[in-house]
């Protein structure tokens, strides 16, 4: 007997009708569209910085210029901070998830992913071993995570692994992490694999991206920036700067999205190919329009929708749309929860 397929879910039900039913951005659209329709080259914009407050659109955005970006022939590949059960929280962890994504479309990371797996498989068995220094496995991670920018101190014989390190405690602890890896691989491939994975991984994943870039516009596009902009900005800002021994191609165009604008002190180099916009929410008009593409047009069911929406917040009026109401009553007030869920 065939399995009956799986119903979706709310959260998806909810993507769909905010991706079906988009409303208002005009601007934005226009100016990225513009901008990816125009020879690289000769386009003054290559990176757009997107912000606003939780629930104002900014992931929506991102999937409309994903959109686009496929309409016109070109290429696209998200990342954002993951799941509470598959969290991306360093630089190597983000090139995966693009990697995997621009591999979902056909094109290949070959060399990427071959030696990200190596690395992968590498750090699971140092951290699984019962030699281990203490601390090691969490330790590492929070260390990885910085390393490869070359923007504060290294730990002298750590490769440039270890940075931020101020204390003469936590610079002996790090060395000796540093130690436990030169003694357990014997590879010197795989010890500077696992103690520099940026500086290794960052040249291959360019290579394959690059590749590509030759044909084809890459749109990156980087989603809860006030999260992964921890690991990406210092890292992203190294890679404009021709760190990694290789550059990015400038058929590539960066999306970025979180709840602050990029920081203009530390973008101030590359200002001028910077477009900032910063979502508002919805005007009543557009919330109006929004309710009518979800065939809600009853005044009182509007006017209702729009007094629970904390003056416009796309993300509420979506969730109470949702629910195709026909009487007031049947009205759902947005739950405690599901504002701290997209507003904390």
């Amino acid at each position: 007997m065939t399995q009956a397929p799986r119903p979706g879910s709310w959260k998806a039900k909810l993507n769909r009708s905010t991706e079906n039913s988009f409303i208002g951005r005009e601007l934005q659209l226009q100016a990225f569209r513009g901008v990816l329709s125009t020879p690289y080259d000769d386009r003054t914009t290559s990176i757009f910085s997107i912000s606003g407050q939780g629930g104002i659109g900014k992931t929506t955005l991102l999937k409309q210029f994903r959109k686009i970006t496929t309409e016109l022939g070109q290429v696209a590949a998200y990342v954002d901070e993951g799941s509470q059960t598959n969290l991306v929280d360093n630089v190597p962890e983000a090139l995966s998830r693009l990697a995997l994504d621009l591999e979902k479309q056909g094109i290949e990371c070959k060399k990427f992913q071959e030696r990200y797996k190596v690395y992968r498989q590498k750090k699971q068995e140092l951290e699984a071993d019962p030699d281990a220094p203490q601390g090691f496995a969490a330790g590492m991670g929070k260390f990885i995570a910085r390393a490869g920018i070359g923007v504060a101190k290294s730990i002298p014989g750590s490769g440039g692994v270890m940075e931020f390190v101020d204390s003469e405690g936590v610079a002996n602890q790090a060395g000796e992490w540093t130690a436990f890896v030169a003694r357990k691989l014997t590879n010197k491939d795989e010890v500077r694999l696992v103690q520099e994975p940026i500086e290794v991984l960052t040249p291959l994943f360019l290579e394959d991206l690059n590749r590509v870039a030759e044909k084809q516009t890459i749109v990156l596009l980087l989603d809860t920036y006030e999260q992964t902009g921890a690991f990406l900005d210092d890292w992203l800002r190294s890679l404009l700067n021709d760190r990694y021994d290789a550059s990015l191609h400038p058929n590539c165009l960066i999306c970025i999205a979180g709840r602050d604008l990029l920081n203009k002190n530390a973008w101030i180099e590359w200002e001028e190919l910077i477009a900032r916009s910063e979502l508002e929410p919805f005007t009543e008009a557009e919330g109006r329009l929004y309710l009518a593409s979800c065939a809600i047009t009853q005044e009182s069911i509007v006017q209702e929708i729009w007094r629970l929406s904390s003056g416009g917040l796309p993300v509420l009026i979506a969730m109470m749309a949702q629910g195709a109401p026909r009487e007031v009553e049947q009205i759902s007030d947005p739950c405690e929860d599901a504002v701290e869920r997209f507003l904390k």
